[in-house]
């Protein structure tokens, strides 16, 4: 099976050295970049080294051969010449390949089967009993079912099940099984609300309250911050602006940024709050990092190693001070640092308040 086409497309080689193909390996984010020029001046064995010098990018080489679009892009590319060029397969979030990622990628179109087709269906719908159907069929007529086609409109699995019963008269499938899927039908989500409230650290710590938000995501970014006191006073905060890039990216930069700022001030006794559980989890080592912020985690993992830091996930409704500093970084697409209160907006320094008091947010 030739798979190389449809495989490359999946690869992206995060620069190093420079020891890849400048025309034909993806590290760019634009694709193969002789994919995106009629005619080079220069060999496609080019490496991309070739085109750097001392660190920097050589612009004017960069113009003899690409368009000026394509150039500009290329420079904002940051080179790390200390490391070795890495590939990250794209279809895995944490850039690592296995098999199954890559069949399921390289698969030219799904069977019209019942596991392909009706069994999918419901579990996208994240249908409790679909565990359980093997289990409650003899393995010989479940592998009959595997390679039988079905319809696709089976929308709730309880209508699979008649649709099932009609097609194979002789499969005499469990009576329990269908009063089962009838009862799952029926079930109604829960809802719950809480108040949630912002909590003090202990006496001789600080809380650094962080979030990050892309309008769009991805989209024009931004992150914010703020440290406070055991008493809820503010210490310093920030609101950044970060242009365009994913939701991911923005927090994990506001975070970043957020435990520079308290080493940089002397707090080493830092309890870090985010309402991404996502990012915190990374943090945490959970999890394994996106490749596409694993360098921003490994900084915040070497800043905070010389420090007491703890970090932990919040409610949004917990974190509203340092959402609405980053919209502030979005809105005003600027920087800045807050080192007193009444710098702040009116309505940050209401929702500061708010936390000061214990007041809940719903």
């Amino acid at each position: 099976m030739d798979i190389e086409k449809e495989a490359e497309p999946c690869i992206f080689w995060k620069l190093g050295r420079g020891n890849i193909s400048f025309w034909w390996d993806n590290w760019t984010s634009l694709g193969p970049l002789a994919t995106l020029v009629q005619a080079t001046r220069t060999s496609k064995n080019t490496k991309v080294k070739e085109f750097i010098h001392e660190g920097n990018w050589k612009y004017d080489n960069l113009l003899a051969c690409l368009p000026a679009s394509v150039a500009n892009s290329v420079v904002k590319v940051e080179i790390n010449e200390k490391n070795v060029d890495f590939p990250y397969w794209l279809p895995e979030n944490n850039g690592t390949f296995t098999c199954k990622s890559a069949w399921q990628t390289m698969r030219r179109k799904r069977g019209g089967t019942l596991t392909c087709i009706a069994a999918q269906h419901t579990r996208r719908k994240h249908c409790p009993i679909y565990s359980v159907i093997a289990k409650l069929l003899d393995r010989k007529k479940w592998s009959s079912l595997c390679v039988t086609p079905v319809y696709s409109d089976c929308d709730l699995l309880g209508n699979m099940v008649e649709h099932m019963c009609s097609k194979f008269p002789n499969l005499q499938l469990p009576q329990l099984w269908i009063d089962k899927c009838q009862y799952v039908e029926k079930l109604q989500l829960s809802i719950h609300s809480q108040a949630v409230r912002w909590s003090k650290p202990d006496r001789g710590w600080v809380k650094l309250n962080v979030d990050g938000c892309s309008k769009g995501n991805p989209g024009l970014a931004g992150g914010g911050g703020i440290i406070r006191d055991h008493h809820g006073n503010m210490m310093k905060a920030f609101a950044e602006f970060y242009g365009p890039c994913s939701n991911n990216l923005a927090e994990a930069k506001a975070l970043l940024h957020g435990v520079k700022l308290c080493s940089n001030s002397g707090f080493l006794k830092v309890h870090v709050e985010s309402d991404s559980m996502f990012t915190v989890n990374m943090i945490n080592k959970r999890m394994l990092p996106s490749w596409q912020i694993k360098h921003i985690i490994e900084q915040i993992w070497e800043v905070t190693s010389t420090g007491d830091f703890k970090f932990t996930h919040t409610f949004r409704e917990g974190n509203t001070v340092a959402d609405q500093l980053a919209n502030l970084g979005v809105n005003s697409q600027n920087c800045a640092i807050f080192n007193e209160v009444v710098l702040l907006p009116t309505k940050v320094r209401a929702s500061m308040k708010l936390d000061q008091d214990g007041l809940p947010n719903f």
